[in-house]
């Protein structure tokens, strides 16, 4: 992973770094992500995947039906 650690009392520094990322958290491109910082040693960072939102891989298809049978409903109405 790269990204950009910054917090109170740590300027912004660049990052690359290896972690195993659980497939239901797996941060989007640019998404900023908790975590906890070694002020010594910024470059020391573990992330708080418990505090990470869950990915939910079929919204957008539920949205989509669910958008779709409140159309269907509507139309039947009139």
């Amino acid at each position: 992973m790269m990204g950009v650690v910054e917090g109170p009392g740590i300027a912004p520094r660049a990052v690359e770094f290896s972690a195993t990322v659980p497939s239901s958290r797996c941060p989007k491109s640019g998404q900023r992500v908790p975590v906890v910082v070694d002020r010594a040693d910024p470059r020391r960072v573990v992330i708080r995947w418990d505090r990470v939102p869950r990915r939910d891989p079929l919204g957008a298809a539920r949205r989509a039906n669910q958008q779709a049978a409140a159309a269907e409903r509507r139309k039947r109405r009139h």
